[in-house]
């Protein structure tokens, strides 16, 4: 049963992304990070190059553009792995996932959007705003982002932080786990 609910989440996003990219007939690569929908392109080999040529200027405006969100933002609590700033000056986030976090109104539960214990790649939205070390645990505020209407990358944003059992946000106060706040959008 688990696996067909799996199986019909992939199938659903899928479904989704498509009605986002347009389906107009054109038979272009999309080329998704969503670790749920990776592998599911539609090729024409002349547009390859191009689609990512496009996809890679897009990441490296992602400070210049405004982040909209295509997807709906859930919490992720988990472990850095890594913490570092490209050349572009973006920073990248690994974090191993421990716990997916979802409000009242999410459809799903568990498992979803990450795996336990999977390593994940976000960009995040600005410049951590305190000094966060491999292995520190932290809870982000993540989800499908775009800054051109085309191209999507996971973008997250640092909003907690764990010191001695203890959840704080980045002013320092200390926070109640699960999270309520669920804003729309950055």
């Amino acid at each position: 049963m688990n696996s067909f609910k799996k199986s019909l989440t992939i199938i659903i996003t899928g479904i989704i992304l498509s009605g986002l990219t347009g389906c107009n007939g054109n038979t272009e690569k999309i080329v998704s990070t969503n670790p749920q929908v990776v592998g599911s392109t539609v090729e024409n080999d002349d547009n390859v190059n191009l689609k990512q040529e496009q996809s890679n200027k897009a990441l490296e405006n992602t400070y210049n553009g405004e982040w909209h969100s295509i997807s709906r933002l859930r919490y992720i609590k988990g472990t850095i792995v890594s913490l570092k700033q490209s050349s572009e000056g973006k920073y990248i986030l690994n974090l191993k996932v421990e716990f997916n976090y979802h409000s009242e109104t999410d459809p799903v539960r568990g498992d979803f959007p990450f795996k336990i214990g999977e390593v994940v790649e976000f960009t995040l939205k600005d410049k951590p705003k305190i000094a966060l070390s491999n292995n520190k645990r932290i809870i982000i505020y993540q989800g499908q982002i775009t800054t051109d209407g085309k191209n999507d990358f996971l973008g997250a944003d640092i909003k907690y932080y764990e010191e001695k059992g203890k959840y704080f946000d980045m002013t320092g106060k200390e926070i109640n786990l699960p999270p309520h706040d669920y804003p729309s959008s950055w």
